[in-house]
């Protein structure tokens, strides 16, 4: 059963569906993950940043690094 291959029970998957439905006025049934709506604008907003260099921040080596690449911001 595909519930349990996900490491749920089968109420677990019931329930989600049902709240699914509710919040989005439709019923998909898939074993296969999909992205939302919602996440699908996110990521669009997070490429375009990438694209035009915005919103990033350097690798940093270490916690210290980082802390005091955020004070200096």
């Amino acid at each position: 059963m595909v519930a349990h291959e996900l490491g749920l029970s089968l109420s677990d998957v019931i329930n989600e569906s049902l709240r699914q439905m509710v919040k989005n006025r439709e019923v998909t049934f898939s074993a296969v993950p999909r992205m939302t709506p919602e996440l699908e604008v996110l990521l669009g907003k997070v490429e375009e940043d990438i694209k035009r260099g915005r919103n990033l921040s350097p690798a940093f080596k270490s916690a210290k690094e980082a802390v005091r690449y955020l004070h200096s911001k």
